[in-house]
């Protein structure tokens, strides 16, 4: 078909990313996005409207409350967090009744700052006159004037300027209030909300002429101007603890004056988690922000990877009762997405070129993440309107097309390294395990892993298949389940399927098995092993505690196995030791110990420790030093079997890889704090301090494509010290976090 007879391409409805955008919160979100509403969407706005409706069941309630929403990384977090920040502004009827904060960075300080950015200096001195009009209506009431008539006063003063803090004290001075008694009052006030001395003469001064920038910069953590030191304003907002005590004070203003306040912080995990996890004193200090906030009638909604919630102290867990989990789109709800999006993109509510076989598929590989069912129908669709233009007829979607789409979007996996994985999750696991195991006489039983279990009769037989897209692949797993069977009938046969198969071929597997095979998808496959291996141990058949031959039959094998896999490291470590030997007596002196780059010396002895402790660590786990270095001094080929032995792995060649991209990322972040030092020298105003977080920031960005667990095979290779890892994880936790706080001890001169 020539280009001129094609059919034109048509417009994919499917976003290619599917990223929530948060930028919609000031609009209508669901104007620009399809929202399915889940059953979790539902639970988590029925909260939100109880906590805007004054609906307080809970003994001794207060009036506010804490949502937090839990869910894997695009199962919709971000999406509902802004339709609920949209949803609370509407049913106030104020912009600033609702705000949306993500967790940029691993620490309270920058959430705070974030905080503060997004409230504004408006935002900030209209919360401030709130508590001025409140006085002076106040004031008023002895004259018969109501705060209605007084709000309407206001209201027609605005129209005549725009700045808020000269709108209220012209409306005090046209009625003869004495404005100092005002400002005692406001101060008395704050003071007697926030219970803290600092914020209330500060905020304050807002209300006064000449203060604003002061205030402003203090309020984002530089040191008190001089005006501010004379009226009694000393503390630096400076570190977590102080920045925590911060968002407890605004939360009592938000929350206070009998007003609704939504804040909506996303990403918590950045903050929460194993990796990033806050001091006994940032815990106790986020339990007080909870509470206060609570009683303070505001409503916290956090959101957060599941790792969040087991990472939260349990006085914390307890002052939040309303999570909710986030779970995956059903097949009705993938259809009804579909459907949705073609007709608000297309004009024509159909499911066509999908089907319902294709789209419990694709609920099948996605798990109903939404994002990764946006971007598989967003690349089905594609290849489908290609194969339309190439072949001028309008075919549904499928299998071949869509394992074809996952492929793109997912990659391939090599059996080979899927192999590895599992045994990695054995040994973790501490199961007794065996690669290829002919448990038969037959070449047909064999099983790529075959697990036993402590007290169980039988085991695990594990059998890597690629994609089941044709009736032969099917029938090939089911015959080699019903040899295993045949000579292991209480085995529990657990196919692992490395490809996208068929919803038939699923179904028949199933059929057969009476469970679920499991199928790879790189980011959850570790869990979901994990889980079916439990399942699987669940099912076999306990040892009778009244057999003892057959418990000391068991009892032997495993001891005999125990033995071989001694018998076998014993083996490896002699011919290690033999190894170090050889290359000692052979091999010229090491070489001298690189020279120290020159931004070592640019930086001051506390923050350049920091640096140089992850640079050494990364340096000893990711070098495959004496055994290359044998190699190529000994210049034959059977001298270079020890390398050999180690770059023929690809999990350890992909770990070296990583290992040295950190080295590069981390030099570069030493550079460019150097830098800092010498554009800021002895300060650390606001400017400066702008400046070290985007530093900070860009390194955190790039660290998280890198993690450390992406090293762990590296460990396995010979003359690694035991604590390499360790040192590795311990040097680069929250890194940016301590150099940012080194850095302003050290610029600060303490």
């Amino acid at each position: 078909m020539s280009d001129e007879q094609r059919p034109a391409r048509r417009r994919n409805p499917f976003a290619d990313m599917a990223v929530a955008n948060v930028s919609l919160v000031d609009g209508d979100p669901d104007s620009a996005e399809i929202t399915v509403l889940t059953d979790a969407m539902r639970t988590a706005f029925a909260f939100l409207d109880d906590y805007l409706d004054g609906r307080d069941d809970r003994p001794g309630g207060t009036g506010g409350t804490v949502i937090a929403l839990l869910g894997d990384y695009g199962i919709g977090k971000t999406h509902l967090s802004v339709r609920m920040v949209s949803r609370a502004r509407r049913r106030l009827g104020n912009p600033r009744g609702a705000m949306y904060l993500d967790a940029a960075a691993a620490d309270f300080l920058s959430l705070y700052k974030r905080f503060m950015t997004s409230l504004g200096v408006s935002g900030l001195v209209a919360l401030v006159n709130d508590y001025y009009a409140d006085r002076v209506a106040e004031a008023l009431e002895p004259s018969g004037l109501t705060k209605d008539d007084v709000r309407a006063m206001s209201g027609l003063a605005a129209a005549e300027t725009e700045r808020e803090d000269v709108r209220w004290h012209e409306i005090a001075r046209e009625l003869g209030l004495l404005e100092s008694r005002l400002l005692r009052q406001v101060r008395e006030t704050l003071a007697g909300v926030t219970a803290n001395r600092d914020f209330a003469a500060a905020l304050t001064l807002l209300l006064r002429t000449g203060f604003q920038d002061a205030v402003w910069n203090w309020l984002l953590g530089g040191r008190p101007e001089q005006i501010l030191v004379d009226r009694g304003v000393t503390k630096v907002i400076d570190d977590d603890l102080v920045a925590l005590e911060a968002l407890r004070v605004f939360a009592l203003l938000l929350g206070g004056r009998e007003q609704r306040f939504v804040l909506v912080v996303d990403e918590l995990d950045k903050i929460f988690s194993a990796q990033h996890a806050p001091g006994h004193a940032e815990m106790s200090e986020f339990q007080e922000l909870l509470q206060v906030a609570t009683k303070a009638g505001a409503c916290l909604v956090l959101g957060g990877l599941p790792e969040v919630w087991p990472a939260l102290s349990g006085p914390v867990r307890a002052r939040i009762p309303h999570p909710v989990r986030l779970a995956g789109l059903t097949e009705q709800e993938i259809t009804d997405f579909v459907m949705r999006t073609q007709e608000a993109t297309l004009g024509a509510r159909t499911l066509s070129p999908f089907t319902p076989p294709v789209i419990r598929t694709i609920r099948m590989i996605t798990r109903g993440n939404p994002r990764e069912v946006i971007r598989l129908c967003h690349r089905a669709f594609r290849l489908a309107d290609d194969r339309r233009r190439e072949t001028g007829v309008d075919t549904p979607i499928d299998d071949a097309l869509l394992s074809r789409a996952s492929t793109d979007l997912f990659g391939q996996p090599n059996a080979d390294d899927i192999g590895e994985q599992i045994g990695r999750v054995l040994t973790v696991a501490n199961w007794d395990h065996y690669r290829d195991r002919v448990l038969g006489p037959r070449p047909d039983t064999r099983a790529d892993y075959w697990v036993r279990f402590p007290q169980r009769a039988s085991g695990c037989a594990v059998l890597l298949t690629s994609a089941l897209l044709t009736e032969a692949d099917v029938d090939a797993v089911l015959a080699r389940v019903v040899a295993l069977r045949g000579v292991e009938p209480h085995a529990v046969i657990l196919p692992v399927v490395t490809g996208t198969p068929t919803d038939i071929a699923v179904a028949r597997v199933r059929e057969h098995l009476g469970h679920e095979p499991v199928l790879y998808r790189q980011a959850t496959f570790v869990d979901d092993l994990l889980h079916a291996l439990e399942a699987a141990m669940a099912r076999l058949p306990e040892l009778d505690a009244a057999d003892p031959v057959g418990q000391v039959l068991t009892h032997t094998e495993q001891i005999l196995r125990r033995m071989a896999t001694m018998h076998r490291d014993l083996l490896e470590q002699i011919q290690h030791n033999a190894d170090r030997v050889e290359s000692v007596v052979t091999r010229p002196a090491d070489p001298p110990a690189p020279t120290p780059t020159p931004q070592d010396d640019d930086l001051p002895e506390p923050v350049a420790g920091l640096f140089t402790a992850a640079v050494e660590a990364l340096t000893a786990l990711t070098t495959i030093d004496p055994e290359v270095a044998l190699a190529f001094d000994t210049g034959t080929y059977e001298a270079a079997d020890p390398a050999l032995r180690i770059v023929e792995r690809p999990d350890v060649v992909a770990a070296a890889g990583t290992g040295r991209l950190l080295v590069d990322v981390v030099i570069r972040f030493r550079s460019a704090v150097a830098a800092w030092f010498h554009r800021y020298p002895g300060t650390t105003d606001a400017d400066a301090r702008a400046a070290l977080e985007g530093v900070c920031n860009v390194y955190d960005a790039m660290a998280e494509y890198l993690p450390t667990f992406r090293l762990t095979p590296l460990t396995v290779v010979p003359g690694r010290p035991e604590d390499a890892l360790a040192r590795v994880e311990e040097s680069l936790s929250n890194l940016s976090f301590r150099v940012r706080r080194q850095v302003l001890r050290t610029a600060a001169g303490r």
